[in-house]
């Protein structure tokens, strides 16, 4: 976490398109360790019954997605620059961070008495690595999405780039919202 506000807080500075490059893919490399802690955690602490959880930490990055766009955009209203809300978010991680690092880490939780142990083969680690590479795909192209979206309706249609901020922020707000299962806790 640490890492990500460190990395978010730089790439302002950054001059040139490789030190951003360099620094941005920090940023998200330090995002997914942490996004990929904090669902192996869940899963540790509500074993078979983590679903509704899972749910509900996809819906809280869904929310964030939503709201940063809007928070860019008052940024960009108040200072004039995208800089103060790099800085911004940043920041955010600091309480966070200081609040953390007091938790003890979860208990995974007690193990099925069928459940048997065995070592995995090269076939599946190979399908677990196949599989990881495939869903980092997938989540890059999300975020690419976000980005063309912006781009499409500032550059090619011409419209403000605060309305392009708005409709970025509607395109993660609906994934947000999509219309899980009856099982969720969010619509139950």
């Amino acid at each position: 976490m640490l890492g990500a506000a460190i990395g978010t807080a730089i790439i302002p500075f950054c001059p040139n398109i490789y030190m951003l490059a360099a620094f941005a893919s920090f940023q998200g490399f330090c995002s997914g360790i942490l996004d990929t802690g904090g669902n192996v955690s869940l899963v540790w602490m509500w074993g078979d019954a983590v679903a509704p959880y899972m749910q509900m930490i996809h819906f809280a990055f869904g929310l964030g997605a939503f709201m940063c766009p809007l928070f860019v955009e008052i940024s960009l209203e108040i200072t004039g620059s995208y800089k103060a809300s790099f800085w911004f978010f940043a920041l955010m991680f600091v309480p966070i961070v200081a609040a953390f690092a007091y938790l003890p880490s979860p208990k995974p939780a007690a193990a099925s008495k069928e459940r048997i142990v065995r070592k995995r083969t090269k076939f599946e680690v190979g399908l677990i690595v196949i599989g990881a590479f495939i869903l980092a795909l997938y989540v890059g192209a999300e975020v690419s999405m976000g980005g063309y979206i912006y781009s499409y309706f500032v550059e090619l249609l011409g419209q403000s780039g605060s309305d392009g901020d708005f409709l970025t922020s509607a395109f993660w707000g609906s994934l947000a919202v999509y219309p899980y299962p009856k099982e969720n806790i969010l619509f139950s």
